[in-house]
């Protein structure tokens, strides 16, 4: 199981560079979009998650060798997590 103080965001720092690749390999394979969907984004945040998510979003659209990302929610609006 999981600990009860488990904090999910220190995941972050290890999950970056894994779809920073994936996304580079996407992009080498000859995808020019993808989408990424984030239905959690349209829920109250905590300003440490809508921190994560921008700097997220800052590191992997920052990079030269990624096809273009369409950020989508089909449950509502991005609110502040724009």
């Amino acid at each position: 199981g999981v600990a009860a103080d488990f904090e999910p965001l220190t995941l972050l720092d290890r999950l970056l560079p894994v779809y920073a690749e994936i996304l580079a390999d996407l992009r080498a394979a000859g995808a020019t979009w993808v989408q990424l969907d984030e239905p959690a984004l349209v829920q109250d945040r905590t300003p440490a998650e809508l921190n994560a998510a921008a700097r997220a979003y800052r590191e992997l659209g920052g990079r030269a060798d990624r096809p273009q990302l369409l950020v989508a929610s089909y449950f509502g609006r991005l609110g502040e997590a724009l």
